[in-house]
């Protein structure tokens, strides 16, 4: 998956991406011709007055090779489901809505080849094998089977391929889409060890991240 770096240098310059009808979950990318219809991308949008990174991944389903009179050559994106908060924050800054202030306390890092992980709610005695899809050192995002699950429940997360350890948190959102439920996951700090190992993962991530920015 290709990697876009966007740096968006205040609320104005984000309608050269977002179309007027934020419902439609598209993006368009001006000037970039060298990718092909059906090519996955992650767009990276650093908004260095809000200090904050937003990514949308996507698959390219239209391209202009050729700039015309009135509009710009470039690529339209259809973006993947479960990434309508991050379109809602684009929209809020493009209008103006949000201060120039850091409105997330840990920058988070998508992971585009999702980890393999076990996800367990204690309350329901049901277990689920997932997929963690962002990741950050207040938490993480997963992606698992369908199971009943309400906002504040606590969810137990082990990703045996790097150790033993059961990583507790708080889920503080949930959506379902095609047939399987995305948790946002808030961290519940425990012992030295955890945070050692949670500060390993996220670390993974961000070099495995920054490899496929430099391709």
């Amino acid at each position: 998956m290709r990697v876009l770096k966007q740096v968006v240098s205040g609320p104005g310059d984000l309608s050269r991406f977002l179309g007027d009808d934020p419902s439609a979950e598209q993006v368009f990318l001006p000037d970039v011709v060298d990718l092909e219809v059906g090519q996955r991308v992650c767009v990276w949008f650093h908004l260095p007055r809000h200090r904050v990174d937003v990514y949308l991944q996507g698959m390219v389903v239209w391209k202009r090779a050729r700039p015309s009179r009135a509009l710009a050559a470039g690529v339209g994106l259809e973006l993947s489901p479960g990434q309508v908060a991050e379109l809602s924050f684009l929209e809020r800054v493009r209008n103006r809505q949000v201060e120039p202030l850091p409105e997330r306390r840990h920058p988070r890092t998508p992971i585009l080849a999702p980890w393999s992980c076990k996800v367990v709610v204690p309350e329901i005695k049901m277990w689920s094998p997932a997929q963690v899809t962002d990741i950050s050192l207040g938490g993480a995002r997963i992606c698992a089977d369908m199971m009943p699950v309400h906002q504040g429940a606590l969810v137990q997360v082990g990703l045996s391929w790097h150790s033993g350890t059961r990583h507790d948190l708080e889920l503080v959102w949930f959506q379902v889409a095609e047939g399987q439920v995305r948790l946002g996951l808030n961290r519940l700090p425990k012992a030295t060890i955890h945070e050692n190992e949670w500060r390993s993962l996220v670390e993974r991530a961000r070099q495995a991240f920054e490899a496929l920015d430099a391709d």
